[in-house]
């Protein structure tokens, strides 16, 4: 993976967890409003994956971000 790559990653890694933790909303919880596994999501916030675009409208839907 590119340096621009990895730092895209850690960019949106940080846009999830940080609305995530603003909303007060546990992986679980999350998982379970977006029908996506919990280690998945675990995955994602640790930049351990690239997530998916579907998977990515789900999350930015449920915790109201705009990653555009």
């Amino acid at each position: 993976m590119e340096k621009e790559e990895k730092e895209l990653l850690i960019e949106l890694w940080l846009k999830i967890k940080n609305a995530r933790d603003k909303l007060d909303i546990s992986q679980s919880d999350l998982a379970e409003k977006t029908w996506i596994d919990r280690s998945y999501i675990s995955m994602v916030e640790r930049w351990k994956t690239n997530i998916t675009y579907l998977k990515l409208k789900k999350l930015e839907k449920i915790l109201d971000l705009d990653l555009n």
